[in-house]
């Protein structure tokens, strides 16, 4: 289809009283490829506008400026720093932000736990392998609860979810 005919298609698709999917069909185009024409005829979407919340230029200004004077806080107390006396209320994530954009926040390699080269309780047979889960919550005038759940899995397959066992049980008033 040339481009002519597929300017035409558009136009004629855009002006109908019906809807976009009937009038699709009554044409003999499909939806698709309807509005990848219309996009590619329209060009590319216009820009986000920026966030409602964005911190202005002066802000971003004041947030390097405190943190270059006091090299020794953290993002978090720098946040608290100036939300009490620089009177900017600004949250540790901004902070964190603008200082790994300014480089004064190195990125930290997350701390990683070397694997082993193979699995030290190897299984046999199903069902020797066991994965638990425990949770100890509070019932307002009911007391404490421990909630317990066993299910079997072996190697290599996701615990099933009725396929295990909950336990239930109150815990005694000294455990606090």
């Amino acid at each position: 289809m040339n481009d002519a005919l597929r300017q035409e298609t558009i136009a004629v698709i855009a002006r109908t009283p019906h809807t976009i999917a009937s009038a699709c069909q009554e044409v003999g185009v499909s939806r698709s490829s309807f509005y990848r024409w219309r996009a590619l005829r329209d060009g590319p979407a216009p820009k986000e506008r920026p966030a409602w919340n964005r911190l202005l230029a002066t802000e971003d200004a004041a947030v390097l400026g405190e943190a270059k004077e006091k090299p020794e806080l953290s993002a978090r107390e720098l946040a608290f720093f100036l939300a009490d006396h620089a009177a900017l209320s600004v949250s540790e994530s901004s902070v964190r932000r603008i200082l790994r954009a300014a480089g004064l926040l190195p990125r930290q390699a997350p701390e990683l736990a070397p694997a082993a080269k193979e699995f030290r309780h190897k299984t046999k047979r199903p069902n020797e392998l066991w994965q638990s889960d425990a949770t100890r919550f509070f019932v307002p005038d009911w007391g404490h609860y421990w909630s317990c759940h066993r299910s079997p899995h072996t190697v290599g397959d996701p615990p099933k979810k009725c396929g295990g066992q909950i336990r239930l049980w109150r815990t005694g008033e000294c455990l606090g």
